[in-house]
């Protein structure tokens, strides 16, 4: 895995005191994959020339690549977040993410059935509550119904029996 490096020296009064070194382990951006219930998304990130830093896709951007317009184009994806292309026969939904002060894009990237079996999962599961809140308040409309017209039968068999 990639790692990028600074180093530079430190004087203080204009005498060399040392180096101070400062590392970034790029396979630390695997923390920031992103992820849907039990799904994991995947992760690109570009630096500001569009070249390949870090992926989890790595047989389809390999690091250090460089994405030519209309690789970062399809990368992109279209209106409706989803990428214009497959990968391996899939298709993702993506958001892309530019840094202002670095220059530098983040992809996350999630499976489009994945994320389209969730987005499912939730419709079912305001339908259920909708079908609920519906037939609650019914059901009490229908019990008192139900309930007046049996005290009236009553009221009027009582005053038969009487």
């Amino acid at each position: 895995m990639p790692i990028v490096v600074v180093s530079a020296p430190v004087y203080i009064d204009e005498r060399f005191q040392g180096v101070v070194e400062g590392s970034l382990t790029l396979g630390s951006f695997e923390q920031f994959r992103p992820s849907i219930f039990d799904n994991q998304g995947e992760l690109v990130v570009l630096d500001a020339k569009k070249q390949v830093v870090f992926s989890t896709l790595t047989s389809h951007y390999k690091v250090l690549a460089q994405l030519s317009a209309e690789e970062f184009s399809q990368l992109e994806g279209n209106d409706q977040a989803i990428m214009t292309t497959t990968i391996d026969g899939e298709q993702y939904y993506v958001k892309v993410y530019l840094s202002q002060q670095q220059g530098w894009y983040v992809a996350s990237l999630l499976q489009r059935k994945y994320a389209n079996l969730v987005a499912a999962s939730a419709w079912g599961q305001s339908l259920l509550l909708i079908v609920l809140v519906i037939l609650l308040p019914s059901q009490l409309i229908v019990a008192n119904f139900i309930a007046a017209l049996t005290n009236g039968l009553i009221a009027k068999a009582h005053l038969y029996l009487v």
